[in-house]
């Protein structure tokens, strides 16, 4: 039985949903404030590299907000589940890509080959990843 003037699971839904999305945004801004971090699409309908950690996110931004802190993480993967749900696969080495429909390679800018058929690795001598003030 639905009362009049009730909240409906429906809207609870939605009202989450928009919770979530303000929060995403607001976490967006204050990471772009301090990190330098820039990811760049690498690899369209592919997945690549070597993945340590697998979540499942809202947007790509969602993703590049999880693998920025990670320091051993040189890029993502991501792929539409359905909806607003996206796998993101974050990867601590950048190698091979093998076709995967939907699924899109996202690389740290810094970590980005100068030539083809280059692997990246992180060791104590590399840059960091993502560099965020204090």
């Amino acid at each position: 039985m639905h009362r009049s003037g009730g909240v409906t699971r429906k809207m609870m839904l939605k009202l989450l949903w928009l919770l979530m999305l303000l929060l995403e945004v607001g976490i967006s801004q204050e990471f772009t404030n301090t990190s330098s971090t820039v990811y760049q699409l690498y690899a369209e309908n592919q997945s690549c590299g070597t993945v340590f950690k697998s979540t499942t996110v809202f947007s790509v931004v969602s993703c590049a907000l999880i693998c920025t802190p990670e320091w051993q993480c040189v890029g993502f993967g991501i792929k539409a589940l359905g909806g607003s749900w996206r796998v993101c696969e974050m990867v601590n080495i950048s190698s091979s890509c093998v076709s995967q429909p939907n699924f899109n390679f996202y690389l740290a800018q810094s970590f980005i080959p100068t030539s083809s058929g280059t692997e990246t690795t992180i060791d104590a001598s590399a840059s960091t990843v993502a560099t965020v003030s204090s």
